[in-house]
């Protein structure tokens, strides 16, 4: 790619001698001379994230850009400032950087990772790439653990789960995948056979036993209990069907009246049964 001879170097990179990066915030293009592949970025001082840039083509190199100036030198790059912001800030630049790298396609084609800054735009492959290789690293992976067993981070992440499950809209969707969950798992084979070794252990019968005691030792509940047992008890109906089932006999009915008699023995026109 032909520039002119208007090319001057700076601090190794090559620049347009009226285009001189400044101390702003902007938006501005790295390109590479002989291929023409770039990288756009947006900065709150243009001049001195060239110059990072610059720096960094010493360190490892993790990204596709600084690779490239390690191995091309600055000299083999262009550097191009498109815009300044009349403030001190980035503000609103990201969007005219999102539509730069949609027209230069700097991430398939360039430098890039991302198509928009800042959150604003989907990642490219290249950097889940990068990303997967760092986390794979035993120093990246002991930083990403401390990070998120730092009480503060677990503190934070408790306050924005539990104001989020406070939220209608989430506890219904919550509830409705419990309940599907649950529903499907309590009929496999497995959970069956489980839940029924679960059941006829020692260890549960004890805790049961356990808790109804406690249960019963409360007043309240003691009470509650001595009168639901008076009151079954008091029920004729039951109290014949208990009797009739401690001899063996069923009751039947004609529909005008009952009878407790051997199922063996039940005389024409009547069926098992009582009548109330």
């Amino acid at each position: 790619m032909t520039y002119g001879s208007e090319l001057v170097d700076w601090y190794g990179f090559k620049i347009a001698k009226s285009n001189r990066p400044e101390g702003r915030a902007g938006v501005y293009m790295i390109t590479h001379i002989e291929t023409g592949c770039s990288y756009i970025g947006i900065s709150n001082n243009v001049e001195r994230r060239v110059l990072q840039h610059a720096r960094s083509k010493k360190d490892s190199g993790t990204t596709r850009l600084h690779a490239a100036i390690t191995k091309a030198g600055c000299g083999g790059f262009m550097v191009i400032p498109l815009f300044y912001n009349l403030a001190s800030n980035t503000t609103g630049l990201a969007l005219i950087e999102a539509a730069l790298i949609k027209q230069h396609d700097t991430v398939a084609n360039g430098y890039n990772f991302v198509s928009a800054s800042r959150g604003a735009g989907p990642y490219g492959a290249a950097f889940c790439e990068a990303i997967h290789i760092a986390q794979a690293k035993p120093e990246c992976r002991r930083k990403i653990l401390e990070f998120a067993n730092c009480p503060i981070q677990r503190a934070k992440r408790g306050l924005a789960i539990a104001a989020a499950h406070a939220r209608p809209e989430v506890k219904a969707k919550l509830l409705a995948r419990y309940r599907v969950d649950v529903a499907m798992l309590s009929k496999t084979p497995e959970a069956i056979a489980k839940r029924i070794a679960t059941e006829a252990s020692p260890e549960t019968k004890a805790r049961r036993s356990a808790a109804i005691k406690a249960m019963h030792a409360v007043p309240a509940n003691k009470q509650i209990h001595l009168d639901a047992v008076r009151k079954a008890t008091a029920n004729p109906v039951r109290n014949a069907k208990i009797s009739a089932a401690r001899t063996g006999k069923v009751w039947i009915t004609d529909g005008v009246s009952n009878r407790a008699v051997y199922p063996d023995s039940i005389p024409a026109g009547w069926r098992r049964g009582m009548l109330r």
